[in-house]
C-alpha cells in the first residue's frame, strides 16, 4: 500500500465529485426525457455513480494485491468487530456533530432566505432546498406512498449503496493510504475533502462539513473503519425512515 499525499488526496477527491456532477446535472433530466420516472430517476442517477465508487475502491485494492481474499480486502479496508469504546466515541462524536449540524442549518437557512445561492435549471426537484415538504413532491412524482413496497425497497437499496460505496472508497482506500502520508492534521484534512467533494450540491456543504467531519475523527479516533459505516447510517437513514413511515403508518 503506497502513501497518497495532500496533492495525489485532490485528484482522488476531485474525479469523482466531476463525474457526480455531470450524474446530477445531466444525467437525471436524460433519464426523465426517455420516460424515467422523475424521482427513481434522481435516485438512479446517484446510485450508479455511489455503486461505481465502491467498485473503484475494490478494484483498486485488487490493483495493490491481485492475490488477496475476501479476508484480506476486509483487514486492508479496515473494516473490523466494533467494540464498546469504539461505540463510545462514535455516541460522543455523533452528539457533538448533532449539535454543531443544529447551528449550521440554521445559518444555511438564512443564506437559502436571502439568496445566497445560485440554482442551476437542471437542478433535480428532490434536492433544491427552496422546496422543503420533500414527501409531497415525491407523492407527486410515483403517486401514494401508503403500502408502497416497491419505493421502501428501493430507499433501502440506495442508502445501502450509499453508505458501502463511500465508506469503501473514502475511508477504505483513501483514508487507509492517507494515513500513510499525513499524520495529526488527518482528520479534518480527510473531512473538508470529503465535504468538498459534494460541491455538486454546493448549497448543502456548510450542513454537510460537521458531518464529513465527525465521522472521520470517529474514525481517525477509533482507528476503524467500520465506526464510518454505522455513522454514515446513521445520518443518512433520515430519509428512508421517513419514508419507511410513510409507507406504513400513512
Amino acid at each position: 500500500m503506497k502513501p497518497m499525499n495532500i496533492k495525489q488526496s485532490i485528484i482522488y477527491f476531485l474525479i469523482p465529485a466531476v463525474i457526480f456532477a455531470v450524474f446530477f446535472y445531466f444525467v437525471t433530466p436524460l433519464l426523465e426525457m426517455i420516460g424515467m420516472n422523475e424521482y427513481y430517476a434522481y435516485l438512479f442517477a446517484l446510485t450508479i455513480p455511489l455503486f461505481c465508487l465502491g467498485l473503484t475502491g475494490i478494484i483498486l485494492i485488487k490493483k495493490e494485491n491481485k492475490s488477496i481474499d475476501f479476508k484480506g480486502i476486509m483487514k486492508r479496508l479496515n473494516f473490523n468487530r466494533v467494540s464498546k469504546s469504539d461505540i463510545l466515541t462514535l455516541l460522543i462524536v455523533f452528539a457533538m456533530e448533532m449539535f454543531f449540524f443544529f447551528f449550521v442549518v440554521i445559518l444555511n437557512d438564512y443564506l437559502l432566505e436571502n439568496n445566497f445561492y445560485y440554482f442551476f435549471e437542471s437542478l433535480p426537484r428532490f434536492a433544491d432546498p427552496r422546496l422543503t415538504d420533500s414527501m409531497l413532491l415525491i407523492e407527486e412524482s410515483i403517486g401514494n406512498i401508503y403500502g408502497n413496497v416497491l419505493l421502501l425497497f428501493v430507499a433501502f437499496i440506495v442508502l445501502v449503496i450509499n453508505v458501502l460505496g463511500e465508506e469503501i472508497y473514502w475511508r477504505g482506500y483513501v483514508l487507509e493510504r492517507q494515513k500513510l502520508a499525513i499524520d495529526k492534521n488527518l482528520w479534518w484534512i480527510h473531512g473538508l475533502m470529503w465535504a468538498l467533494f459534494h460541491a455538486f450540491k454546493y448549497f448543502d456543504i456548510i450542513v454537510i462539513l460537521p458531518v464529513a467531519l465527525g465521522l472521520s475523527y470517529a474514525v481517525y479516533k477509533s482507528k476503524n473503519n467500520s465506526v464510518g459505516i454505522i455513522f454514515h447510517f446513521l445520518t443518512n437513514s433520515t430519509t428512508f425512515l421517513v419514508i419507511l413511515y410513510y409507507v406504513i403508518v400513512k
